[in-house]
């Protein structure tokens, strides 16, 4: 059970609009339970059963809060969620629930994501309140301030690609294959674009890109460079 026992449910506060919050579990009677009593306390409330049905709930509509199972079978996990809710609300707020008390050790490194990791069981009335605080204090601002991997490469691919050459230059196996700078390097700037542009628009879990142009031109080249 996500949540413990208690004599009564959390009071239900009628004087300001409903809050929009997503549950993610993949045990049904956890999610419905949860779902009943988010309802009760005043929160609009959509449920998901499991990653892919979370992501497009996600992407066709704003949430103020997440809540999310993390340990959930077949693809993905609660983390998952976090990344995409973060990635398309940065301003909600994010939980995860965990039953595994030694997750607390984890919870530093799980908060570069996560506002808060609740620990099962809990009462209705702690995890109701828990909710309440974060929706009062604000969101805790994503990724702490870490700059993402798309924004890094979208700021430093020249410098990077800058960088390997340097490196290739070391090499004695790579400079068997005799290439000047530009046909080295001239298709690298281009890929970095396609892999920035992949990174900020990521896709659902089960689907496919299609190939990168840039790829395909860059293994055609390699093929006549032999």
């Amino acid at each position: 059970m996500p949540y413990a026992q208690s004599d009564k449910l959390p009071v239900v506060d009628q004087t300001t609009s409903k809050p929009r919050i997503l549950v993610v579990d993949d045990e049904k009677a956890n999610r419905e339970t949860l779902g009943m009593v988010l309802e009760f306390s005043g929160f609009d409330v959509v449920i998901a059963g499991d990653v892919n049905e979370a992501l497009k709930q996600i992407a066709s509509q704003p949430f103020d809060v997440l809540l999310t199972d993390l340990h959930m079978p077949a693809h993905g996990d609660g983390l998952t969620v976090v990344s995409a809710m973060r990635h398309s609300h940065p301003k909600a707020a994010t939980f995860i629930l965990s039953g595994y008390p030694e997750m607390s050790a984890a919870t530093s490194a799980l908060l570069l994501q996560t506002d808060q990791v609740l620990l099962k069981p809990m009462t209705p009335d702690a995890l109701v309140e828990a909710i309440r605080k974060r929706l009062r204090e604000g969101a805790i601002p994503s990724m702490h301030g870490v700059e993402s991997v798309c924004a890094i490469l979208g700021r430093e691919s020249i410098a990077t690609i800058d960088d390997w050459y340097r490196r290739t230059e070391l090499d004695p196996s790579v400079l068997s294959i005799h290439l000047e700078q530009p046909e080295r390097c001239e298709h690298l700037p281009a890929l970095f674009r396609d892999l920035v542009y992949r990174l900020r628009h990521p896709l659902l879990l089960g689907t496919h890109a299609l190939v990168s142009s840039d790829a395909a031109e860059h293994g055609r080249r390699r093929q006549r460079q032999g």
